[in-house]
């Protein structure tokens, strides 16, 4: 997955014309790897750092029935929530 985490950020960051590419990095490690748990986060904070809070509580719920005893996604989730009610 690291390849794929990598590119994404190299295009969030540096390689700002592709900028808008990033998710879709992601999202092809993920078909590639489908439960890869750190594939979704990067996603998830992806989507967080975009301010596209639906789509990174979607990827949140997603990791938290993959991982159901990490408290931390679940206090993620519900703040991202309170975000959205703003």
């Amino acid at each position: 997955p690291e390849i794929y985490i990598s590119l994404s950020e190299l295009y969030r960051t540096a390689y700002t014309e592709k900028k808008d590419q990033a998710d879709d990095v992601l999202l092809e490690g993920l078909k590639a790897l489908p439960n890869d748990i750190y594939l979704m986060k990067s996603l998830a904070l992806l989507y967080e750092y975009e301010q596209k809070y639906s789509l990174a509580i979607e990827w949140w719920e997603k990791i938290q029935k993959l991982t159901p005893d990490d408290s931390n996604v679940a206090s993620v989730i519900a703040s991202l929530k309170e975000r959205l009610q703003k």
